[in-house]
């Protein structure tokens, strides 16, 4: 990393004469879109979001980074400067591979893996579910130390004068915009990270929360605000069905006032088609939009699981002849789920 940030100092003769991989530093991209460096009024608008903490969590993470670096080589701050070693680590975690694709036994991950920038190939962006895989093949004389090539291969017809994509995995809007500077519109991999109050475990609740699968996140959420409610929980009944109705009832409610509260943290989103902010570049206030869109998708799909399960419980307090009392906003949403 310290040899791609001096690969990149302000004296770009000496970038490219005198370092061997200065040529390739020569051509990567200056402008970057990645959160760490929007402006301060861009930044603002993920105020609320989990991508905004998360931004300020790897910008200081980099900044002590940067902080033991300067204890390494001699050089002023004005040279190596901290923008310049956020953008090598940029460029370094939005384009490297790991090594251990080019051992004998290829593989993703090795306790051993470091990262690695592999020039051209490194260059291919983004296609969601685009049939490509990586080949590594040998192309030196049997000898100790081979050499070897990384190759992408598309398993798709590619049309003349077209451009060819890589696939990164599928990976949410947040992962994308913090790792790469992009964004894509209604993106099935959307997640949002949800801790409850006074616990450590978050929870990561992606689309269409509720859809039926068995140990979902969304269900642990609902089962987790169970167990503490129930620690509280009126236990002077005997009749246990009863209790757990009116616990499940309880949980019907309280779930869905936090997920109101988050949504609220919420920036607004404008759609960039619509109307486009004052100094905030297009393409910011465009992934800005995707990416809060899903967050708030996410949101009003867990509302509605949380109202189907409290629906259920309802229904069963109706049979089990419980006096059923709610506030009166919950009264009318039920009236608009029946």
């Amino acid at each position: 990393m310290l040899h791609i940030c001096l690969s990149g100092i302000k004296d770009r003769s000496l970038a490219t004469e005198s370092l061997v991989h200065g040529p390739y530093v020569a051509i990567l991209p200056r402008e970057i879109l990645t959160p760490i460096f929007f402006s301060e009024q861009e930044f603002e608008l993920l105020r609320g979001t989990n991508l905004y903490l998360s931004t300020l969590e790897r910008k200081e993470g980099w900044r002590q980074s940067w902080k033991r670096c300067q204890t390494w080589i001699n050089l002023p701050e004005d040279v190596f400067t901290l923008d310049l070693f956020m953008l090598a680590q940029t460029w370094i975690s939005s384009r490297a591979f790991p090594s251990s694709l080019m051992d004998d036994s290829p593989s993703l991950s090795s306790s051993n893996s470091v990262q690695i920038l592999v020039p051209l190939v490194d260059s291919l962006n983004h296609a969601r579910g685009a049939p490509v895989s990586w080949s590594v093949d040998d192309s030196g004389p049997q000898q100790k130390h081979k050499s070897k090539s990384l190759s992408i291969v598309s398993h798709y017809a590619a049309e003349k004068n077209k451009e060819l994509f890589n696939n990164y995995g599928a990976k949410p809007n947040d992962e994308l915009m913090l790792g790469y500077g992009f964004t894509l519109a209604n993106n099935p991999e959307d997640g949002l990270s949800l801790k409850l109050p006074g616990g450590e475990r978050r929870y990561r609740i992606s689309r269409k929360a509720g859809s039926g699968v068995r140990g979902s996140e969304e269900e642990a959420v609902w089962n987790e605000i169970g167990r503490r409610l129930q620690e509280g929980f009126a236990m002077d009944t005997d009749d246990l069905d009863v209790m757990m109705v009116e616990l499940e009832m309880e949980i019907g409610q309280v779930l869905p006032e936090m997920i109101s509260d988050l949504r609220s943290r919420l920036p607004t989103i404008v759609d960039p088609t619509m109307r486009q902010l004052e100094a905030v570049r297009p393409q910011v206030q465009s992934m800005i939009y995707h990416y809060a869109q899903g967050q708030y998708d996410i949101l009003d799909d867990l509302m509605a699981f949380a109202r189907r399960r409290l629906k259920v419980a309802m229904e069963k307090a109706e049979q089990l002849g419980i006096d059923i009392t709610l506030e009166s906003g919950e009264e009318e949403e039920e009236e608009e789920d029946r």
